[in-house]
């Protein structure tokens, strides 16, 4: 009899334990995983990496944009794991982009981090940097071009800073004014004296066609031709002396230089000295004809019994006016034409300069 009641109170506590095990097997999980280790490794230009660990085994996934709002979807990882990385691509570069981190666990609990921070890299510079105090000086014959001179070549020199080798230039790279290039260029050798001077500098010596640089520095002054019976148009000179600035650009080695002077340019003018004073010349004289043709011409009377004593009047006191007129139009024409001769022998050794 003790033997079956201690065998019914032994029973008693197996099923006593398995309902405690059944009751606590059924509790749910609803702890959210636990989220620490938040960063973003290898920021590029375009990209990133973001990270982050759980606590548990959940899936992953990042939501980035360049405020608080977010807006944009990292790809969903699925696959269940501790240590989360996932890249996002196609970003702007020098850009700050906010991103937070999600994971959800096997029962369906859903963690969320905090905002962060990242920004991208600046894109990558293809422009070397300028080299400073770059002294260019232009040496011409003249120096100041002239549009009409036969000149052959316009020399420049470029003088570089100290700590530059000449002989590293890019002679492809060298424009004048951004458009010509030298026909010949020479780095000049450093005398021996030189390595003992603290101001041994690097120069070299560009030619330039001079046809080409007077065609890119002429600009012709423009010129009204029109003028009416009561203005007279103003007497140009033969040339006008313009100043012009001339830049030298190029490369050395991984440097570029930059540097600029003015020249003189002297231009023929489009209407000429000789030009414009014959014009007004001409004018002039048409408008004297108009005022003598004016002088001459008769009054008309009111009535027919004084028109005779009217142009017999006019015949007596007229005439010898218009050939007192006459006398002093002829005098005057006289002494422009000796002006007129003055003012083109003037002009033909304008031209010969």
């Amino acid at each position: 009899m003790a033997k079956k009641l201690l065998i019914m109170a032994n029973m008693l506590i197996v099923f006593a334990f398995i309902g405690v095990l059944t009751a606590f097997a059924q509790v749910p999980d609803t702890t959210p995983p636990v989220i620490s280790g938040v960063s973003a490794t290898g920021i590029g230009q375009t990209s990133a990496t973001i990270n982050w660990t759980t606590d548990e085994a959940a899936d992953g996934q990042a939501e980035y944009g360049t405020s608080t709002t977010y807006g944009l979807l990292s790809a969903f990882q699925s696959a269940t794991t501790t240590a989360h990385s996932i890249p996002l691509t196609g970003l702007t570069a020098s850009t700050t982009y906010h991103y937070l981190v999600k994971s959800k666990d096997a029962a369906g609990n859903l963690a969320t981090s905090t905002d962060y921070t990242f920004m991208t890299l600046a894109p990558a510079t293809t422009t070397p940097p300028v080299i400073g105090e770059v002294a260019v000086r232009v040496k011409a014959e003249p120096r100041t071009l002239n549009t009409k001179s036969k000149g052959k070549w316009v020399e420049v020199e470029v003088k570089f800073p100290q700590g530059y080798d000449a002989s590293a230039i890019d002679v492809s790279s060298i424009k004048m004014n951004g458009v010509l290039t030298p026909v010949k260029v020479k780095v000049k050798k450093a005398k021996w004296y030189e390595s003992f001077s603290s101001r041994k500098t690097a120069k070299v010596e560009m030619k330039f066609s001079r046809a080409d640089v007077v065609a890119l520095l002429s600009e012709p002054t423009a010129t009204s031709t029109t003028s009416t019976a009561t203005s007279t148009a103003p007497i140009l000179p033969l040339f006008s002396l313009v100043e012009k600035e001339v830049t030298i650009s190029g490369t050395v080695g991984a440097d570029t230089f930059s540097g600029a002077t003015t020249v003189r340019v002297m231009i023929k003018n489009t209407v000429s000295a000789a030009t414009t004073q014959k014009k007004n010349d001409d004018d002039h004289r048409k408008e004297e004809r108009r005022e003598e043709h004016t002088s001459i011409k008769p009054t008309a009377t009111s009535t027919a019994s004084t028109a005779s004593t009217a142009t017999t009047t006019a015949a007596v006191t007229v005439l010898p006016l218009r050939h007192e007129e006459k006398k002093e139009v002829k005098a005057q024409n006289n002494g422009k034409k000796e002006v007129k001769k003055g003012n083109e022998k003037k002009d033909k050794k304008k031209d010969r300069y």
